[in-house]
């Protein structure tokens, strides 16, 4: 198994919720997947219980509950998107669709086993583009599921250690879009929970976070985050797979119209609100 998962942002920027253990299952699940493998929904992946205690350095006592209520409940959560046919941006459709086709927890064995479902698999290993990889042991750290979600997020922009989101993109995100309807009370009870617990779980990346406003109105939210300290540039970057002096080498993408419009998009958002302001 990796030690990174790696995920289309189509799929980090979904609107979906998951437990703490649910997360942990999916990505372990995930990171099974080595890149380029070509994946169907009747494969199977499987996590044992000695396996997640090491993964996760969690007591042995209460994994197997864990595991069971994965596989009981899993089934059932679904992911939301939304996309524009045809590439054109103002059409806007919502659809939704499983993360797995099957699961199974099998008491004998004492594991977990899980079949991703065949919507959710191009997003897994069609990664040719833009997509997003996190280390499975940081996501094991944190015990807050808001927590684990702003992490995927956030590892989005690794390379600059800077996202804004405004609060429609985050509702939508930690799929929190009824509850907490207030921004006073989606600001205390979801993201402001979720950076506390990655500050608590990950001090070395330095999370800091603050409201961005239009005049007197919160409009949305900014995140800046560091490496906890510089390296070698010839040091092979175990996310990435090459060293930053190689990375330096690649020649850029071409972009496709809609990677196009959500840089200009985040451009836009950057102009708005200073990476180098000092009031965090």
């Amino acid at each position: 198994m990796s030690s990174v998962v790696s995920m289309s942002n189509h799929l980090i920027r979904a609107g979906f919720s998951l437990t703490e253990w649910e997360m942990r299952i999916v990505s372990a699940a995930a990171a099974q997947i080595r890149m380029g493998q070509a994946i169907t929904s009747d494969d199977w992946f499987i996590l044992s219980a000695d396996t997640a205690v090491d993964l996760f350095d969690v007591d042995r006592s209460n994994v197997y509950r864990h595991l069971k209520e994965v596989a009981d409940k899993l089934y059932d959560r679904s992911i939301s998107y939304k996309y524009s046919p045809d590439g054109r941006p103002h059409v806007e459709r919502e659809g939704r669709y499983r993360w797995v086709q099957q699961v199974e927890y099998r008491k004998g064995e004492a594991e977990i086993a899980i079949k991703f479902s065949s919507s959710v698999i191009p997003y897994l290993i069609e990664l040719e583009g833009q997509f997003t990889q996190y280390s499975i042991s940081d996501m094991g750290k944190i015990s807050s599921p808001h927590g684990q979600r702003l992490l995927q997020l956030l590892m989005q922009f690794r390379s600059t250690g800077y996202m804004t989101m405004s609060i429609e993109e985050m509702r939508f995100s930690m799929n929190v879009t009824d509850a907490h309807a207030q921004t006073r009370q989606f600001t205390s009870r979801v993201i402001k929970v979720a950076a506390t617990a990655i500050q608590k779980a990950l001090p070395h990346i330095g999370l800091l976070w603050k409201t961005t406003k239009r005049g007197h109105t919160v409009t949305g939210y900014a995140f800046k985050f560091t490496q906890s300290r510089a390296r070698d540039p010839l040091t092979v970057d175990f996310i990435e797979g090459k060293s930053d002096s190689e990375q330096k080498q690649i020649a850029p993408k071409i972009e496709s119209p809609e990677q196009e419009r959500r840089r200009k998009k985040q451009e836009v958002r950057d102009n708005i609100m200073d990476i180098n302001d000092t009031n965090w």
